[in-house]
This record gives structure tokens, C-alpha cells and sequence, in this order.
């Protein structure tokens, strides 16, 4: 159960609590919009002004406050809401579900990569189109690691397991297929860490390791690999003598999840060296 929020006063007209979620009680949804007699036009015009935007719901009969929810609907999302514990039948809950400034902006940059938002870059096709580009073969994901290695790697990740006929193997599904794709936030971290920036960073910080001769990495939901891989080839860029092993260790979970990872290991990671070990 969600507690409620109280409502920002903005007038000394007491304003019903802005609470935060689809109005079904008994299959009865209720979206009803008449407010209690005592609110003023003066809330309704600070309202405007403040480009709020709201949505009431009535509190309908036959509820117990404090233990059931009231749930709406509102921009194809579902929230839900607990009924205050000194309501009563017919008290409208005010709820804020947002701005028209805020609106605007979340329509202005829908379409943005997550690369975008974190760098400033322009949204236009071709800044996207370098985060992930889909190989002639389907389901090859190819991404271009970052400037700091000292050559160019593209990574060439499988999405799925090719189709081979004559020695097919046959997995149980797990999960909800997210683990099967390259993820755009998987891809920044990818990049940051093979970046000239991020080598100097993880340079520093072995320099720093207080005498540790190996360096143990655990992922956890690796999904294709992409940032374990990055990671695997970033340390193996640095050269510092004081380390003498590195071994990264990439997980998650389902047979074909895991058979995708390998395949992918195996592909991307001619690391150079006995030491480097993913």
C-alpha cells in the first residue's frame, strides 16, 4: 500500500491531498470531476498559473479509508492510491500528475538516446545510429568500443543463437527476453570504460590497489556481455606491472541466456595473455 502525500498549499483554501496513482473499486471505475463546494476559483486560477495539471477522483461508497486504493489511469501508465484515513464518501482526492511544461519537454525529447541526454549531442540520425548498428546477418549487434584502447574494437554480439539444423539444442525461456539485446545504458558504460577518460580512470585506480597482484571483477545480469567484454579489454590496454592477473567473471541467468554470453565471450575477447582471463 502506498501512503498518501499531502498537497502543496497554495492558498488558504484548504486543497485536497494530491496523492499519487485507475479508480476501479467493485468494477466501478470512477473518473468523476466535481470538486468539493468549498474550493475556490482563486485555487482554480493558481492552479493555471502554475501550469499544473491534475486529475479527481471521488471517493465512492462502501470503501474502508486507510486500507483500500483507489487506482487511474493516466498517460498509459497505472498508478494506484490509498484512500486517506479520515476520508468519507464523496471527498475528491486532487491528484498532480504532472505540468503542461513538463509535458512539452518529455515530448521534445521522447525520441533522444540515452547517449544524448548524457552528452549533450544533438538528436539527429546518425548520433543514434552509432550506438548500436544491426548487422547484415540478423541478430548480430555491433558496438564500437571507446578511443581509449590502443586500436579501434568493435564488438560483434550475438542477440540469439544461430541456427544450426543439424545440432539444434532446444532452451527453456527465462525470463522476459530483456537479457537478449544490447542495452543503451550497457552501451555508455561500455564506452566510458574503453574512453580515454576512463583507461586514466581505471589506470589511477590499480596504481592505488595497496599491493594487490590481481584484479577480481564480478557482473551481475551481464545479458550479451557488452560491458564485461569493455571492461576485459580496458584492463587489458593498461599496462601495469604491479598487477599480474585480472579475471572477470560475467553471470546471469537461463541456459540460452548463458549459451549467448559464451558465444559472445568467445567472439569478442582475444585479449593477449594467460594473466587476462574472462
Amino acid at each position: 500500500q502506498i501512503p498518501p502525500r499531502q498537497g502543496h498549499r497554495r492558498t488558504s483554501v484548504e486543497t485536497p491531498r494530491i496523492c499519487s496513482r485507475h479508480a476501479s473499486i467493485g468494477g466501478t471505475t470512477y473518473y468523476q470531476t466535481k470538486r468539493k463546494k468549498e474550493m475556490s476559483n482563486q485555487s482554480n486560477d493558481d492552479d493555471d498559473a502554475s501550469n499544473a495539471i491534475y486529475i479527481n477522483l471521488t471517493v465512492p461508497p462502501n470503501v474502508e479509508p486507510g486500507v483500500d486504493s483507489l487506482t487511474f489511469e493516466y498517460n498509459g501508465n497505472e498508478m494506484e492510491i490509498l484512500i486517506p484515513e479520515d476520508s468519507v464518501a464523496g471527498d475528491v482526492l486532487r491528484i498532480q500528475v504532472g505540468n503542461s511544461s513538463s509535458h512539452r519537454r518529455d515530448a521534445a525529447t521522447k525520441s533522444s538516446s540515452l547517449m544524448d541526454e548524457l552528452n549533450g549531442l544533438e538528436d539527429d540520425d546518425v548520433n543514434d545510429t552509432k550506438l548500436v548498428q544491426n548487422n547484415v546477418r540478423e541478430g548480430v549487434a555491433t558496438v564500437t568500443l571507446g578511443e581509449g584502447l590502443k586500436s579501434t574494437v568493435t564488438l560483434q554480439l550475438l542477440e540469439e543463437l544461430p541456427k544450426n539444423d543439424s545440432s539444434s539444442t532446444v532452451f527453456d525461456r527465462e525470463g522476459d527476453g530483456t537479457a537478449n539485446c544490447p542495452w543503451p545504458s550497457g552501451i555508455v558504460l561500455a564506452q566510458s570504460l574503453t574512453s580515454k577518460m576512463g583507461i586514466e580512470y581505471l589506470t589511477n585506480m590499480l596504481k592505488h590497489s595497496d599491493g594487490d597482484q590481481s584484479i577480481d571483477c564480478m557482473e551481475l545480469g551481464s545479458g550479451l556481455g557488452t560491458c564485461g567484454i569493455a571492461l576485459a579489454h580496458a584492463l587489458a590496454s593498461i599496462e601495469t606491472p604491479s598487477i599480474t592477473s585480472y579475471q572477470i567473471v560475467l553471470t546471469d541467468r537461463g541456459d540460452e541466456t548463458i549459451a549467448i554470453l559464451r558465444e559472445n565471450i568467445d567472439r569478442n575477447c582475444t585479449l593477449g595473455g594467460a594473466n587476462k582471463k574472462l
